[in-house]
Protein backbone atom coordinates (compact mmCIF):
# COMPACT_ATOMS: atom_id res chain seq x y z
CA UNK A 1 0.00 0.00 0.00
CA UNK A 2 1.11 3.18 -1.02
CA UNK A 3 1.28 5.69 1.97
CA UNK A 4 0.78 9.54 1.31
CA UNK A 5 4.48 10.56 1.11
CA UNK A 6 4.71 8.55 -1.72
CA UNK A 7 2.35 11.15 -4.00
CA UNK A 8 4.13 13.08 -6.14
CA UNK A 9 4.45 17.00 -4.61
CA UNK A 10 2.71 18.17 -8.44
CA UNK A 11 -0.13 16.09 -7.78
CA UNK A 12 -0.84 17.33 -4.45
CA UNK A 13 -0.66 21.04 -5.33
CA UNK A 14 -3.20 20.75 -8.01
CA UNK A 15 -5.38 18.64 -5.59
CA UNK A 16 -5.20 21.59 -3.23
CA UNK A 17 -5.81 23.69 -5.51
CA UNK A 18 -9.14 21.82 -6.69
CA UNK A 19 -10.10 21.60 -3.16
CA UNK A 20 -9.78 25.37 -2.67
CA UNK A 21 -11.59 26.25 -6.06
CA UNK A 22 -14.56 24.07 -4.60
CA UNK A 23 -14.04 25.98 -0.94
CA UNK A 24 -14.16 29.52 -2.71
CA UNK A 25 -17.49 28.17 -4.83
CA UNK A 26 -18.62 26.75 -1.59
CA UNK A 27 -19.22 30.36 -0.27
CA UNK A 28 -22.40 30.83 -2.26
CA UNK A 29 -23.95 28.25 -0.50
CA UNK A 30 -26.54 28.76 2.54
CA UNK A 31 -25.15 27.65 5.50
CA UNK A 32 -27.98 27.25 7.37
CA UNK A 33 -31.86 26.59 7.30
CA UNK A 34 -32.67 30.08 8.42
CA UNK A 35 -29.98 31.35 5.29
CA UNK A 36 -31.56 29.24 2.93
CA UNK A 37 -35.50 30.35 3.88
CA UNK A 38 -34.09 33.92 3.55
CA UNK A 39 -33.20 33.36 0.51
CA UNK A 40 -36.57 31.62 -0.17
CA UNK A 41 -38.45 34.46 0.82
CA UNK A 42 -35.88 37.10 -1.00
CA UNK A 43 -36.82 34.87 -4.35
CA UNK A 44 -40.61 34.87 -3.69
CA UNK A 45 -40.44 38.98 -3.29
CA UNK A 46 -38.42 39.16 -6.28
CA UNK A 47 -41.23 36.60 -8.54
CA UNK A 48 -43.89 38.80 -7.02
CA UNK A 49 -42.24 42.20 -8.16
CA UNK A 50 -42.12 40.48 -11.55
CA UNK A 51 -45.51 39.17 -11.62
CA UNK A 52 -46.45 42.54 -10.76
CA UNK A 53 -44.72 44.40 -13.59
CA UNK A 54 -45.91 42.22 -15.63
CA UNK A 55 -49.65 42.23 -15.16
CA UNK A 56 -48.57 46.25 -15.33
CA UNK A 57 -47.19 45.56 -18.88
CA UNK A 58 -50.09 43.43 -20.17
CA UNK A 59 -52.09 46.15 -18.80
CA UNK A 60 -50.24 48.75 -20.89
CA UNK A 61 -49.92 47.11 -24.17
CA UNK A 62 -53.97 46.01 -24.15
CA UNK A 63 -54.47 50.05 -24.04
CA UNK A 64 -52.29 50.62 -26.92
CA UNK A 65 -54.15 47.37 -28.39
CA UNK A 66 -57.86 49.48 -27.75
CA UNK A 67 -56.26 52.83 -29.03
CA UNK A 68 -54.75 50.90 -32.10
CA UNK A 69 -58.10 49.57 -33.16
CA UNK A 70 -59.30 53.02 -32.92
CA UNK A 71 -57.19 54.41 -35.70
CA UNK A 72 -58.08 54.28 -39.48
CA UNK A 73 -57.32 51.55 -41.57
CA UNK A 74 -56.05 49.36 -38.54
Amino acid sequence: MLGPLSIPPRLLARALDDLHAIATQMGDIPRSEDELGENIAALRRDIEALNARAASLEASVERVQVLLKRLPGV
